[in-house]
């Protein structure tokens, strides 16, 4: 998950990835969801859940809080951040699609001709 590539490196049709990170029941149950934030940089999403084990809400990769927050620090450093290993939080990642693309057509059928009508220019 952590990009190795400097930052305004963007390829011209890379999609662009937004996190959003929700707290959860250890079961990462639907319903025991609660949007806590959403960001496109992997790193403010890496703060954003340090910060929540750190106030203990989260757990990574252990029952400890002392020892989750310490092997998060040792994944972060050797970029081997392993969001599975998250407990009592859920990260949903979400690939930006451009309006005209096949994807976004895929989910919305009138996207081209609405687009349009809104005065946007097809290309």
């Amino acid at each position: 998950m952590k990009s190795n590539r400097r930052a305004g490196s963007k390829r011209i049709n890379e999609k662009k990835t937004h996190y959003m990170l929700f707290s959860c029941n250890e079961w990462k149950e639907y319903s025991s969801m609660r949007f806590l934030g959403a960001t496109d940089n992997p790193e403010t999403l890496y703060v954003m859940i340090g910060s929540c084990i750190r106030a203990d809400d989260m757990l990574y990769g252990c029952d400890n809080s002392k020892e989750s927050w310490k092997h998060f620090q040792e994944d972060y450093h050797h970029s081997e951040i392993n969001l599975d290993l998250l407990q009592y939080g859920y990260v949903e990642t979400y690939e930006e699609s451009r309006i005209l693309s096949r994807e976004f057509a895929g989910e919305f059928p009138k996207a081209a001709s609405t687009w349009r009508a809104l005065g946007g220019k097809a290309g």
